[in-house]
């Protein structure tokens, strides 16, 4: 019940229970997405058979552990979990972290792209709408987009005027 609500860092488990066998309660632990990669350690006080053994082993059992138990053994084993669960939640939190930083960056570059975007909507009107003849060149001089003003007043097309410089166009 305390795996329905808790995260553990390492399961100890004995094999032998009443009702249901450690090897059953492993298999119901394995189905549920939030334990299914939770460590067990099998403690028995029975012979570990090469059968009993394979049939943790596949499982999820990462290591046997007979009785008596040598505490100082048992703290050791339980440690490095501890130790591994511990660096795993560290790197889950840096990561959240780094994935909230990224979606502020990638937020404040998209209101710099809406900003530049309406900015050039804005001049596009007004480059459009203008009734004088505003053109863009390059620093040769040649046009590459002219407003429809130079249509009305000269009658020539956009695409007439394009790469034309404004000196031949005097006369």
């Amino acid at each position: 019940r305390l795996l329905l609500k808790n995260e553990f860092a390492v399961i100890l488990m004995d094999v032998s229970m009443p009702t249901m066998d450690g090897f059953e309660t492993a298999a119901l632990i394995r189905k549920r997405p939030s334990s299914e990669h939770t460590p067990i350690i099998f403690v028995t006080s029975i012979g570990n058979s090469p059968n009993q053994m394979y049939q943790g082993y596949s499982l999820g059992a990462v290591d046997d552990i007979l009785t008596p138990i040598v505490p100082e053994v048992l703290r050791a084993k339980v440690g490095v979990f501890v130790d591994l669960w511990r660096k795993t939640e560290h790197i889950k939190q840096q990561a959240e972290l780094l994935r909230e930083v990224e979606e502020v960056e990638h937020r404040r570059r998209l209101a710099e792209a809406e900003d530049k975007l309406e900015k050039e909507t804005k001049r596009n009107r007004f480059f459009t709408l203008a009734l004088d003849m505003l053109g863009i060149g390059d620093f040769d001089g040649h046009l590459l987009q002219v407003n429809s003003a130079w249509e009305n007043v000269l009658g020539y097309t956009e695409e007439e005027l394009k790469g034309v410089t404004p000196d031949q166009l005097v006369h």
